[in-house]
């Protein structure tokens, strides 16, 4: 059954400069208004072994409103009708035609579906009915062990159906300063580097303990580090420079072509929240407790080492996660957390600023628009669903 809607609340966001490709700089103030997000599908049950779920990571939205999702501990996915409805399975564990041995990547294509098999090392093709329409490999070498960085691998394909990836790293090398920064690039089926697209730097946003011969790695929860992302339906890229300047308490999106033109550039207000004391004792005591008996050091070295490792900043980073839309449009996570919700401001494909909505703080976005956003769920005994909220403007609502 659809849940009540998340309300949203009304800050105080205004988009304080706007720079456009060959434009001169603009201010405007723009009150953000409120959204809601009201379930409409939800999809998953544990007491039907038909619709019962396995945790995903990728979720696509068809043009025809179907919902697909890719499942890597089967590995299989599943398409789903809007009304949630299964229309097929496809896949399956395997090496054979139209099976995979290792899925986590996956989009839409002209003729339907590609996923990506990392194990297999090839682009499997399906039509939005689950029908196998064919596979292409993708040659590479081995990793040598004695290299810092190893060949370029795939991890997907632009909107314009090239092949993107970049080189395989090593966390230790990123967690140790040898490797700061990484090129994704547009590649050939036989390997070969095409060109690149962008640089990426590494290790602002991870956490890295290490003992002996062994470590752990793992996301910064309260990074404040850039965040670069590529979308998955436009030649386009965004840039999340999220640290808060101290002189004006903005943070700046940038969105240029994939060839590197700037298309829109914009500084977000935003009131620093300090960092609630208990924060940080509360994500060290849940991560020992997730680890305690399953690696080598003890409960108190655990302890200590993630204390060690854990960037503590004076106040929260103004944007959390970032979700691009399959419009244009960008999804921010605000950093600051209200119990029991995660609070989202929503940019339109020019930037400009479409509202703030609220969402479940265990739901986790995947797919989203300005009209709606789908992910995944999960409840208290941490059972994964596929759920869909249509969002629309407060007012709209209150006025019914």
């Amino acid at each position: 059954m659809p849940q009540p809607p998340f309300h949203a609340t009304v800050v105080a966001i205004c988009v304080v400069a706007a720079v456009a490709c060959g434009g001169s700089a603009e201010t405007a103030v723009e009150p953000v208004r409120a959204l809601i997000a009201e379930e409409i599908v939800r999809i998953g049950s544990v007491d039907d072994p038909e619709t019962a779920l396995t945790s995903f990571e990728v979720l696509e939205v068809a043009p025809d409103g179907r919902i697909i999702t890719l499942h890597d501990d089967v590995p299989e996915g599943r398409i789903h009708a809007r009304d949630g409805s299964l229309i097929a399975v496809f896949g399956g564990p395997g090496d054979g035609p139209g099976e995979f041995a290792r899925s986590r990547r996956m989009g839409l294509s002209a003729s339907g579906l590609w996923v990506y098999d990392d194990d297999n090392r090839r682009f499997s093709y399906f039509d939005l009915d689950g029908a196998f329409l064919g596979d292409e490999r993708f040659e590479s070498r081995a990793w040598d062990a004695a290299e810092v960085t190893g060949p370029p691998r795939p991890y997907g394909k632009l909107g314009d159906g090239s092949i993107y990836g970049h080189p395989m790293v090593a966390a230790s090398s990123v967690a140790s300063g040898e490797v700061t920064t990484m090129a994704e690039m547009r590649l050939g089926l036989d390997g070969s580097i095409v060109d690149t697209i962008l640089i990426r730097p590494l290790g602002g946003d991870q956490l890295a303990y290490q003992w002996g011969q062994g470590g752990l790695y793992g996301r910064q929860p309260y990074a404040d580090s850039r965040v670069i992302e590529i979308s998955r339906w436009h030649p386009e890229v965004l840039d999340l420079d999220r640290a808060l300047r101290p002189d004006d308490g903005t943070f700046r999106v940038t969105k240029s072509t994939i060839d590197g033109d700037t298309i829109w550039s914009r500084a977000y207000s935003f009131d620093p929240v300090s960092l609630p004391p208990a924060a940080a004792d509360s994500f060290v005591d849940a991560f020992v407790e997730q680890l305690v008996g399953r690696i080598p050091p003890t409960a108190a070295e655990l302890e200590d080492g993630i204390r060690e490792a854990l960037f503590i900043p004076d106040v929260l980073p103004a944007v959390a996660r970032l979700v691009i839309g399959r419009d244009g449009s960008t999804w921010l996570e605000r950093g600051e957390r209200v119990p029991g919700t995660t609070a989202w401001l929503v940019l339109d494909s020019a930037g400009d600023v479409h509202g703030e909505v609220e969402l479940a703080e265990r739901f986790r976005p995947y797919n989203a628009s300005l009209d709606d956003v789908w992910g995944e769920l999960r409840d208290d005994l941490d059972v994964s669903y596929i759920v869909g909220y249509a969002v629309r403007p407060a007012v709209a609502e209150e006025a019914r």
